[in-house]
């Protein structure tokens, strides 16, 4: 999708609100145009990765992703739909939903560091390629399955070098 059009209107409204003020401004607002040229696709490119994580809540477990390319947003859906009779299709997916109680400062997004061994990672990097998602989007969806479904946790505890390892309830 070429977002150049929504930026040269933007850039053209600016060049006629500074016209108004005489040749000065409309000289500094052609300067600002070029400035703001970079910023305003990111800004553009920030809206349209929002929307489709919205989107993405909205029809889990499928999923809507926002890939660039050459400096081109793209948007991708990918459905997960079961063929008739087969209860297996998505069995790797998790739906995403957003809990009950959640309130609008809920809908923003936030980041954390998330320490895991190396073969979890890449095991995590293969299921999210198999179901043509990110990893970002394999993991968010995932955990708010969990947390949405109240997924059972395993109730082994087990002992090593004097730690403990388990589930806490």
């Amino acid at each position: 999708m070429d977002i150049t059009p929504q930026i040269e209107r933007v850039q053209d409204d600016l060049r006629a609100a500074a016209a108004v003020g005489g040749a000065e401004f409309a000289e500094r607002a052609e300067h600002l145009t070029v400035a703001l040229d970079a910023s305003l696709r990111l800004a553009l490119l920030d809206a349209i990765s929002a929307a489709a994580n919205e989107l993405t809540v909205e029809i889990a477990p499928s999923s809507v992703a926002m890939r660039v390319d050459a400096g081109m947003p793209r948007l991708e859906a990918f459905l997960d739909v079961a063929p008739a009779g087969d209860s297996t299709a998505g069995a790797t997916s998790l739906p995403l939903a957003a809990p009950e109680d959640a309130d609008e400062s809920d809908a923003e997004v936030a980041r954390f560091s998330l320490r895991i061994s190396y073969g979890l990672k890449r095991q995590i990097e293969t299921v999210a390629h198999r179901e043509q998602v990110s990893t970002n989007t394999w993991i968010a969806r995932t955990l708010a399955g969990a947390v949405a479904h109240d997924v059972p946790r395993p109730e082994t505890t087990t002992r090593s070098r004097g730690r403990m390892r388990g589930w806490a309830h």
